[in-house]
């Protein structure tokens, strides 16, 4: 119980926006004055991410200029995925799908969950916004194959609302439950914090489908004031 509360409190420091960027900020700092120029484009395409996950200026510049003075393939995967996900916010669909699926095909090289769930969690996101439904199902469900064939919570929260809504939209929600119930077995047994919100929110979601107001409108307060 000790290590657990222990993990925890590290992990909720790890989260905190300021340390975050404070970390990077020093990581690109020393990593320029020793001549670690792979390092410091890798550290500035993080921060890219960063930037667009707080909505702050200057994501898809880090992300550009890490491509453009070069880096290994853990570099590009991460500053495609970052101008795909500043193309989604932005509503411009075919330009995230190229820079996603960019970023996908450089992970499935490397075979690793972490290189290529943010990828397939952008692409079903895409879809979802296309009302290609079958498609942000499927893509969901591979995210999940992911995960779950090593444990991992920390690659599949995204997917639980995204999928959630994607069965939803389909009237399933049978499907819906059932995504919800297999996901929530993963993001409990780890517990990291700044991840069970997403499992308020889709039940949230799910008891507004199934005209249970008062169940939803407690849990989407709940989830809302996580993410807060």
């Amino acid at each position: 119980r000790r290590r657990k509360l222990l993990r925890q409190r590290l992990e909720q420091r790890l989260l905190g926006r300021g340390t975050r960027a404070r970390w990077i900020a020093d990581g690109l700092n020393f990593s320029a004055e020793i001549d670690r120029w792979n390092d410091y484009n890798y550290l500035l395409a993080h921060r890219a991410h960063i930037r667009w996950a707080t909505g702050a200026e200057g994501a898809e510049r880090d992300a550009r200029q890490a491509l453009v003075d070069g880096g290994g393939i853990t570099t590009k995967i991460q500053a495609h995925l970052v101008l795909g996900f500043v193309r989604l916010s932005r509503g411009q669909f075919p330009e995230a799908i190229a820079q996603l699926e960019r970023a996908l095909a450089l992970g499935e090289q490397m075979d690793e969950v972490q290189r290529m769930s943010p990828a397939l969690w952008g692409l079903a996101e895409v879809a979802l916004h296309e009302d290609r439904l079958d498609n942000a199902i499927a893509l969901s469900e591979r995210g999940y194959r992911l995960s779950e064939a090593i444990g991992d919570a920390s690659n599949l929260f995204p997917f639980v609302v995204t999928g959630t809504r994607a069965y939803l939209a389909s009237r399933d929600i049978d499907g819906a439950t059932a995504w919800l119930e297999k996901c929530a077995v993963l993001i409990r047994r780890r517990g990291i914090p700044g991840t069970l919100a997403t499992l308020d929110h889709a039940e949230g979601l799910i008891r507004q489908a199934e005209g249970r107001s008062n169940e939803a409108k407690e849990l989407l307060e709940r989830a809302s004031a996580a993410w807060d």
